[in-house]
């Protein structure tokens, strides 16, 4: 297992945290399947802070820090795309900032409960009737980066607590410090899960999402303003940085 971390071309990570949610941790496990059978030049790791509520960006710093190679490629546990795509997308990290997907496909449950059944290492296939929708320019799910980058950026933002708004975020940091993000003309495919409203992980209502918006928001007014963003983020001035 060490050689193989050793000779990894670059790091697949999987941020998942165990809830004790059966469905999620079947995706977690499914999709890491998919990946170390299609991927041997990548090291394959899965893992996440285990907070409650969650934090997705520890997770994602986390697996930062425990990936050994310097080419990061983050992918939720309920996605996947074809090897093409996440060897184009890799290729593509290597001289721009921040690499992503052109957009998402979403999965019916049923047809996620059909995928789920079969054996990820084996032949998979989605077909067109097993798409509910599609959504272009997607914020999440894939992320390819160097680890300079995100570094430049002071890594994910875990002031963001529970769900919503990190993955933009990091995007306008990203492009406001370091470069314009790019997108490969590949889509990934999100595999369904329940969606916890009323007051669940999915509540727009809630303090903890409204707490993830302001932030956001404070994002996005800041998006070019290079000074400003370091502030927001935490980081010295840049002229602080010369010697």
């Amino acid at each position: 297992m060490e050689h193989n971390r050793l000779m990894a071309e670059f790091s697949l990570l999987i941020p998942h945290d165990d809830r004790g949610d059966a469905h999620r941790n079947a995706l977690a496990a499914w999709t890491e399947a998919y990946w170390r059978a299609r991927l041997p030049e990548a090291e394959v790791i899965v893992a996440g802070v285990g907070a409650d509520p969650p934090n997705r960006s520890a997770n994602r710093n986390l697996l930062a820090r425990m990936a050994s190679t310097d080419l990061l490629a983050f992918i939720d546990a309920d996605a996947i795309s074809s090897v093409a795509a996440v060897r184009r997308a890799v290729a593509w990290s290597r001289k721009e900032s921040l690499v992503k997907f052109a957009g998402v496909n979403w999965v019916s449950a049923r047809a996620t409960k059909a995928l789920l059944a079969q054996d990820p290492t084996g032949e998979v296939r989605v077909m067109p009737g097993d798409i509910t929708h599609d959504n272009a320019e997607l914020w999440g799910l894939g992320f390819f980066m160097r680890r300079e980058v995100l570094e430049a950026v002071g890594g994910w933002d875990e002031r963001f607590v529970g769900w919503g708004h990190e993955d933009p975020s990091l995007t306008m940091a990203v492009n406001t410090l370091v470069a314009p993000m790019v997108r490969i003309p590949d889509w990934c495919f999100h595999l369904w899960h329940p969606r916890e409203t009323d007051g669940g992980e999915h509540d727009k209502t809630t303090p903890g999402f409204l707490r993830n918006r302001e932030l956001g928001l404070r994002y996005r007014a800041l998006e070019g303003q290079v000074e400003a963003m370091r502030e927001l983020i935490g980081l010295p001035p840049a002229q602080g940085r010369q010697s």
